[in-house]
């Protein structure tokens, strides 16, 4: 409830839909008692806000699923949807980035607003991303369409991904390929997984061969360490790093190569894109 009444206070609302999943089949008592309180409470907030919109389904579909229905619906009135969980704390500026960001075009735009990197008080504006954090993100309607490709075709391509980290570590092909070859089987596993539409969403933008515009500070907090409720609590709060800028432009976007690489997954290397590629394979081969 406390981020519904955050966003109640950003004045450039214009209308907030509060999307609750069915319950899941296995279901604690708590977890039911949980999930009505929540809908009596949003309903009550929309009976005294008409800007409040509630949606509570009755069928449980995971994350992805429950994304998808969700947006899809909104995009069938709007251009452009900003999207974020219960257990995200996004400041007004924020909000005004992913607006700002993701505005009526022709191109496919995606924005993030949150960064887990600060970077000197010189760097202002917007960097681009291959490796983008998803809380707090807005897509327009021309972005949605590849998600909408991938969502129905559950396809990945290796000449996609390939094509985009050529154009971003041109000058080291080994580790340029290992990356490629990581995030295709990564992606792969994501796409038959009911629990990575975050994935599907990076994926669609590697589809439509953009990277995520975001900010160079922060605009986003994970507050999920603090929610005693939640099915998977986190332990402790996300620490942001602060770094300088390695930076490189690519047709006059500004990327942080150290930002990338650390976000990147490939820590060490080597086992885990090699284990993540066979376990691909196998579900594959025993799924026919």
């Amino acid at each position: 409830m406390n981020a519904i009444k955050r966003l109640l206070d950003w004045p450039n609302l214009q209308k907030l839909l509060v999307s609750i999943d069915g319950p899941r089949v296995n279901a604690s008592s708590q977890e039911l008692a949980w999930r009505k309180e929540t809908i009596a409470k949003a309903r009550i907030m929309a009976e005294s806000n008409s800007r409040v919109d509630v949606k509570a389904w009755d069928i449980n579909e995971g994350s992805t699923a429950h994304g998808y229905r969700t947006i899809s619906r909104e995009f069938e009135l709007v251009d452009s949807v900003i999207s974020i969980e219960e257990d995200n704390q996004i400041t007004n500026e924020g909000l005004d980035f992913l607006t700002q960001q993701v505005y009526r075009s022709p191109k496919p735009l995606i924005a993030s607003a949150y960064s887990r990197f600060w970077h000197n008080d010189l760097v202002q504006g917007i960097r681009y991303t291959n490796f983008p954090e998803q809380w707090g993100i807005s897509m327009n309607s021309t972005q949605f369409g590849f998600y909408q490709k991938v969502i129905q075709e559950r396809k990945v391509r290796l000449k996609k991904i390939r094509h985009l980290f050529q154009e971003t570590y041109y000058q080291d092909s080994i580790y340029c390929e290992l990356l490629s070859q990581f995030w295709f089987h990564h992606y792969n596993n994501m796409v038959m997984h009911p629990d990575y539409g975050d994935g599907l969403i990076s994926y669609s933008a590697v589809e439509a061969g953009i990277r995520y515009m975001a900010p160079w500070r922060s605009y986003v907090s994970d507050l999920g360490h603090l929610d005693l409720r939640a099915m998977h609590p986190r332990n402790e709060a996300v620490k942001m790093t602060v770094h300088d800028v390695e930076g490189r432009y690519i047709d006059n976007e500004q990327i942080c190569l150290r930002c990338e690489k650390d976000l990147n997954q490939m820590k060490g290397l080597g086992i885990r894109p090699i284990l993540g590629g066979y376990s691909f394979r196998l579900r594959k081969f025993f799924s026919v």
